[in-house]
């Protein structure tokens, strides 16, 4: 029974930061990721940092294209605590944005922490809980869940601003590159209605079409390039 109990002090003090040490690498990094082949629950994720550095970005747009994993069960086990049954609550979702459970393990975990958390320094169960072994305190639910935020630059905060950043960077690349591909877009129809004029002006008028030399530096490149240079330089 009192593994599932939450010491006062570890609620009010669960993005305290203890002294950093050293953490070993992975011993088995992973160095090929399949985005088709991604482990929905949070229980039996690798870790970010299990993977190979280059790859950890395409794990990461993959696991946020699906998003936090929250099944929507008619009914979740019950845990009990002294003389009452509790579970988790899917109501939570609405309110932490960032929560997922894992169904293997009957256990909460934080989505945005999970992404982002950074290696290599070990700290208090408020932030490992939520990424690792899972939240179970239902009793003490509303406090954990609360305490896990912290303050505004607590660690959950941090990897939600990583977040955030991540998420805007990638809709600015999109966005530039949407826009690129419609200039582009637009200049291939200029220059397409161009030649077109041109090809119907000279064929209407019984002309030829080419050149003895169409090089850049000849003075006469012939009819059609000559008037679609003309044209270009009307419209410039």
């Amino acid at each position: 029974m009192r593994k599932f109990l939450v010491a006062r002090e570890n609620i009010e003090n669960v993005n305290v930061v203890q002294s950093e040490v050293e953490l070993e690498p992975p011993s088995n990094v992973v160095n090929e990721f399949n985005p088709n082949e991604i482990v929905r629950d949070p229980a039996h994720k690798k870790q970010i940092n299990e993977y190979a550095p280059d790859i950890q970005d395409q794990v990461r747009r993959a696991y946020i294209l699906k998003g936090p994993m929250q099944p929507d069960l008619p009914s979740f086990p019950r845990t009990t605590f002294g003389s009452v049954k509790r579970s988790f609550s899917k109501s939570w979702y609405k309110n932490y944005t960032w929560l997922e459970y894992s169904e293997i393990k009957d256990a909460a975990y934080c989505f945005y922490c999970f992404l982002f958390k950074k290696p290599g320094r070990a700290e208090h169960f408020g932030f490992e809980v939520f990424t690792k072994s899972g939240y179970r305190d239902w009793k003490h639910a509303s406090q954990g869940l609360k305490g896990h935020v912290g303050s505004h630059n607590s660690l959950h905060n941090s990897c939600v601003k990583h977040y955030d950043d991540y998420n805007n960077q990638r809709q600015s690349v999109t966005s530039k590159f949407a826009k690129a591909t419609k200039e582009s877009e637009e200049l291939y129809k200029i220059h397409l209605t161009c030649s077109l004029d041109c090809s119907r002006y000279l064929i209407a008028q019984g002309m030829a079409f080419r050149g003895h030399d169409e090089s850049s530096t000849s003075l006469n490149k012939g009819n059609f390039r000559e008037m679609v240079d003309w044209v270009k330089s009307q419209n410039e």
